[in-house]
């Protein structure tokens, strides 16, 4: 699924200058129309995503035949028309050996 990106500026802030050692800059009064004490920070770009879908780890399925098998390491005993909540791994190899009856 492709995310939807919108961008929005955020208001620029203005904080205190400092000086190199870090200490608060004073305002040069030989300037009135610029204030030297307080600097314009950079705007900052908020950028919003689209809700992202989960898939489930799960699927609901109905199992052909009885029997036990192993997988990852986890036993798993089937009978043969009962409905099991199997991992997606699990499912998709059931199905790709048609063991998975098609409607449920």
């Amino acid at each position: 699924m492709a995310e939807k990106k919108t961008t929005k500026k955020a208001p620029a802030a203005k904080t205190r200058a400092r000086n190199d050692e870090g200490h608060f800059s004073a305002d040069d009064p030989s300037t009135p129309d610029v204030n030297e004490a307080y600097v314009q920070e950079e705007e900052l770009e908020v950028v919003e995503t689209a809700p992202v879908t989960v898939v489930p780890e799960t699927k609901r399925a109905r199992v052909k035949g009885t029997w036990r098998m192993y997988f990852c390491g986890q036993p798993w005993d089937f009978a043969d028309g009962e409905y099991y909540d199997l991992p997606q791994d699990l499912f998709n190899f059931l199905r790709s050996n048609g063991n998975i009856y098609d409607t449920l």
